[in-house]
């Protein structure tokens, strides 16, 4: 698998520099950085996020890092890859420590995928194909096993196919975007559908289930928002779990901007489901202060289930 690797990488710089001539590189960097403090009754706690981006792109080719750390702004790298287009778009090859793949819907209001990376930052090999302009279709083949240990395993020959994930989309122009996906990896199905017909609204429903698992881990859900009036905004997540115990959860997020200061609240009811995991009523409504290159956020939360409280601030910082 290294070999066939190592091989698709090498085509891929050899076709970048040789149709590359008359195009000018381009490289660009990106941070984001992430500042959270939390006061509760027994502690104040806070922690530092941070990602620095570097793309470098020639012509067809394309090498893309991502370093992730806390206080230690450059750690390590999390995520990096070389790919190359080729056919006039139709097929990319990419190669490296990928953390990417079409078919992955997000949650409205958090953002959070409900399904797992096709590469959920693993070594490995995607291959992404567009037959038609709306359709893709990728192939994730990974080159080791246990990718996150201190020294990862290579995986043999035939183990690299039986460890591969596969993804697809189709985008029905004006009506919806569908997904699909299988992970062999860890026996993960997912399909969904974001759709698009219905003016002022964004709303997504999916299914999701993994097989030898509990109710958190296989579930239908559904996520979307609207904005009923001038500056004020709504969104929706919730879901069911799918096993002999019921669970199901529901948050609602509600806004009012005032630029440049918006005033929001967010709350959630559950039983111990998949994704609030709050086992009761919890509220959150916050002041956020937007500025040049990122936001300020200030907010009070409640949690019923375990009767607790907490005043985080929250501080993002992009460019």
């Amino acid at each position: 698998m290294k070999k066939i690797l190592v091989v698709l990488l090498a085509l891929a710089v050899l076709g970048g520099l040789a149709f590359a001539q008359d195009a000018k590189p381009v490289l660009t960097f990106g941070q984001y950085s992430d500042i959270e403090t939390d006061l509760t009754a027994d502690s104040f706690a806070g922690s530092i996020y941070n990602e620095t981006y570097l793309n470098f792109k020639a012509s067809d080719m394309l090498f893309s890092a991502t370093v992730v750390a806390g206080a230690d702004y450059f750690a390590a790298a999390r995520n990096y890859k070389l790919s190359y287009t080729l056919l006039d778009g139709m097929v990319t090859l990419a190669g490296g420590k990928l953390r990417e793949g079409p078919a992955r819907l997000a949650s409205y209001i958090e953002g959070n995928g409900f399904s797992t990376r096709l590469a959920n930052v693993n070594t490995g090999l995607m291959v992404t194909v567009k037959p038609i302009a709306d359709a893709t279709l990728a192939v994730f083949i990974p080159a080791n096993a246990n990718d996150g240990a201190t020294v990862p395993v290579a995986l043999t020959a035939s183990d690299n196919f039986q460890k591969a994930n596969v993804g697809v989309q189709y985008n029905l122009a004006g009506l919806a975007n569908f997904v699909a996906g299988y992970r062999m990896e860890n026996k993960e199905l997912w399909v969904g559908a974001d759709v698009k017909a219905l003016e002022g609204i964004t709303a997504k429903a999916g299914f999701k289930m993994v097989t030898g698992t509990s109710s958190t881990s296989n579930y239908i859900y559904l996520t979307g928002g609207m904005s009923p009036a001038e500056n004020i905004g709504v969104g929706l997540d919730a879901d069911v779990g799918l096993a002999t115990a019921t669970t199901y959860g529901a948050r609602v997020h509600v806004t009012y901007a005032m630029a440049p200061l918006t005033f929001g609240l967010k709350a959630s009811y559950d039983n111990g489901d998949a994704w609030n995991g709050k086992n009761g009523v919890w509220i959150y409504p916050y002041a956020m202060m937007d500025f040049a290159a990122g936001d300020l956020k200030v907010g009070l939360t409640y949690d019923t289930g375990s009767s607790t409280w907490s005043v985080p601030i929250e501080m993002e910082l992009s460019y």
